[in-house]
C-alpha cells in the first residue's frame, strides 16, 4: 500500500486533522488510524487491518501509487 502524497496533518483542539489537498477532503481520524497511516509511512505493515480498508476508501492509501500534481 502507497501513503497518498497529498496529505497535510494537523491537531485541532485535541484531534487529529487529515486534509488531502489535491481531493479537498477532510477528516478527523481516531488515534489508531493516524497511527496506522504513520506505520505505512514507515513501511512497518505486513498485513491489512479494518483501519487499511477504510483508510483506502477514503483515498488515503491505496494499492498503486498515487499520481503527484506539480
Amino acid at each position: 500500500m502507497y501513503l497518498n502524497p497529498n496529505l497535510f496533518f494537523l491537531i485541532k483542539d485535541g484531534q487529529f486533522v487529515v486534509w488531502d489537498y489535491l481531493h479537498h477532503t477532510q477528516f478527523t481520524l481516531e488515534p489508531d488510524y493516524m497511527e496506522r497511516l504513520r506505520l505505512w509511512g514507515e513501511g512497518k505493515i505486513e498485513s491489512l487491518s479494518t483501519i487499511d480498508r477504510e483508510l483506502e476508501e477514503a483515498k488515503l492509501i491505496a494499492k498503486e501509487p498515487f499520481i503527484q500534481q506539480e
